[in-house]
């Protein structure tokens, strides 16, 4: 559950202030740099409290309004896998806070499961490296 501070969400109007956009925008933009799937998540302050990225990424979902171009340029570059033409099309198509969000969520999920069918990979064979220092691929597929 999203903690709420005083009055923030209106329930009838679902406008959420300000704040949370910005702040969804900072964390869309700052995403790749400065997070990595085998660390916890990037958590980005709203109103001085944290909040986790994903948890942001559904509170922000009711926003109203579209992205920043910027902030919709670094999102569609991030979605560069055949995987996520889709979802690449879909927000280009509707650069609502919804779709970012879902962009957003899908590629946090992909790097914490590519993470662990890493790990999973090094259990099963310990020792051998999966990478050289090249960045191509040294095990056994």
């Amino acid at each position: 559950m999203i903690p709420m501070i005083k009055d923030e969400v209106k329930s009838r109007s679902r406008k959420l202030p300000f704040d949370y956009g910005a702040a969804f925008c900072d964390a869309a933009m700052r995403f790749r740099d400065e997070w990595n799937p085998a660390a916890t998540e990037l958590s980005v302050d709203v109103g001085g409290r944290a909040f986790v990225l994903s948890d942001l990424c559904r509170l922000v979902r009711n926003l109203s309004g579209h992205l920043p171009k910027n902030v919709l340029d670094r999102l569609l570059s991030e979605m560069h896998n055949a995987r996520y033409m889709r979802l690449k099309i879909e927000l280009a198509d509707d650069p609502s806070y919804a779709n970012a969000a879902d962009c957003l969520l899908t590629l946090i999920n992909d790097s914490r499961a590519a993470l662990q069918r890493l790990d999973e990979e090094r259990f099963k064979s310990p020792g051998v490296k999966l990478w050289d220092k090249q960045g191509t691929n040294s095990g056994s597929e």
